[in-house]
């Protein structure tokens, strides 16, 4: 038997609670961990390892014992392990029993929070939990999306928070040439689609909109005569009849942020 249990937990992906035994048995009594710390550890060091295999099911399976124990730490733990192998959900509900019990959470865990939210579309708690001045881009970006999926069309508090960004974010600038398109507001939309365009020159979607709010103008010549540069440049495999279907329907598409990419920052909120 090791010092340290938990090196054996790549024997014991279905036998938890066997593991458990079995390590009390050698352990003078004193020194024997409880479920609840066992459990914790588990999680905290199977993501200090990268043993995703494990946690993914780890995760699963003890959720109801970490839901009904209701422990702190261990919730912090769980919401941890969850986040790691993208188990959003659990996550979520994780990190909000840790939050909403304690009195005065460290803005990191409360960004966090924020983050699972979105993630988990619960834009409006999402909303909340950001505030008006989010700490980092991620959470600055997912609150912005957050209020354009809850509805909120004001341009102005639109490009404020975006404005740091403008010049190098195809969403934040396809935020906002939506919500002037939406608004028949043709022509100052076109700025916004045509600097997303030139951000990501091969992005099809960016150069679709960006036509689809010419044609709202009669800019014909500024359309059809650049199609085939379009399939060039982006590699599209559209069909004829697809690609006119698409600019026939006159529909702005948002590649909507999703911080599946960025969850260093939540798992950086955790780890402290």
């Amino acid at each position: 038997m090791t010092d340290n249990p938990f090196n054996i937990f790549e024997d014991m992906l279905n036998g938890f609670e066997d593991f458990l035994k079995t390590s009390s048995k050698n352990k003078p009594k004193e020194n024997r961990l409880t479920k609840l710390e066992a459990l914790i550890q588990t999680f905290e060091q199977e993501v200090s390892k990268g043993d995703k295999k494990f946690l993914k099911s780890a995760v699963v399976n003890y959720n109801d014992f970490v839901t009904k124990t209701n422990d702190q730490r261990l919730n912090k733990a769980h919401a941890l392990a969850s986040t790691f192998i993208e188990n959003f959900s659990l996550g979520h509900s994780s990190l909000k029993r840790y939050v909403d019990a304690t009195n005065d959470p460290l803005p990191n865990l409360t960004e966090a929070l924020g983050l699972l939210a979105y993630q988990t579309k619960h834009f409006k708690e999402a909303i909340e939990l950001f505030g008006e001045d989010p700490i980092c881009e991620e959470s600055a970006l997912a609150y912005v999306c957050s209020q354009f999926n809850t509805g909120n069309t004001k341009i102005t508090m639109y490009q404020s928070k975006l404005k740091p960004i403008i010049n190098t974010s195809v969403l934040a600038n396809t935020i906002i040439g939506k919500l002037h398109f939406d608004k028949e507001e043709f022509k100052k939309a076109e700025k916004y689609f045509t600097n997303a365009a030139e951000i990501e020159p091969e992005n099809e979607e960016v150069r679709l909109n960006k036509f689809v709010n010419l044609l709202q103008q009669n800019k014909y010549d500024q359309v059809y005569p650049h199609i085939s540069a379009f399939y060039v440049e982006t590699g599209s495999k559209k069909t004829k009849e697809d690609l006119n279907s698409r600019l026939d329907g006159r529909e702005i598409k948002v590649d909507m942020y999703t911080p599946a990419v960025k969850m260093y920052v939540i798992i950086k909120g955790l780890a402290i």
